[in-house]
């Protein structure tokens, strides 16, 4: 009986430590829509969320307004309360 415990127990062990190693990629494949999210952890998000686009340099407007509406649909997608991001040209911020 005791062997049967410590095989028992060094399962319970490996396949926990498995879980913990793993985790991270099941992570990836869920929120690349590859694999369901996790049940848990989560609540549906209410309403519009605020946007906004700035631009220095008005020949990037349309593309700001187009990786704005990419971000809005990706935020959504993955349940994210807010995303930012920045972009830059050769050090500059456009």
């Amino acid at each position: 009986m005791r062997i049967f415990r410590i095989v028992l127990a060094i399962g319970a062990l490996a396949i926990g430590a498995l879980a913990w190693i793993y985790w991270p990629v099941y992570g990836f494949f869920a929120f690349n829509g590859d694999a369901p999210m996790p049940p848990f952890g989560w609540l549906q998000l209410e309403g519009d969320v605020p946007s906004e686009s700035t631009t220095y340099d008005a020949r990037h407007d349309a593309s700001g307004e187009r990786a704005l509406l990419a971000l809005q649909e990706h935020r959504a997608r993955i349940g994210a309360p807010a995303m930012s991001a920045a972009v830059a040209i050769k050090g500059e911020l456009v």
